[in-house]
């Protein structure tokens, strides 16, 4: 019965860390997300939030502002 309940609290501390592992992967894309639409160029290589490999210029016109990434080519359309 003792083991029942470890393996049960076991499953549950997995479920947590699963569920940080995630958050913290989210909140690291919005974070890089978030330099980038500030100041790409300001950063010192700032590292694409998708592939972890590339950094991120800024490619912007007049009326729009993308962060790009020079590795895998994702890109992401910034605000403003």
């Amino acid at each position: 019965m003792a083991d029942d309940s470890l393996e049960r609290r076991v499953e549950r501390l997995e479920g947590r860390l699963e569920a940080v592992e995630e958050s913290l992967d989210r909140y690291r894309r919005q974070h890089a997300l978030l330099l980038a639409e500030v100041d790409v160029d300001a950063l010192e290589d700032p590292a694409c939030p998708e592939c972890g490999e590339g950094t991120l210029v800024r490619r912007s016109g007049l009326s729009w502002a993308k962060a790009v990434c020079r590795e895998c080519e994702t890109a992401w359309v910034l605000s403003g």
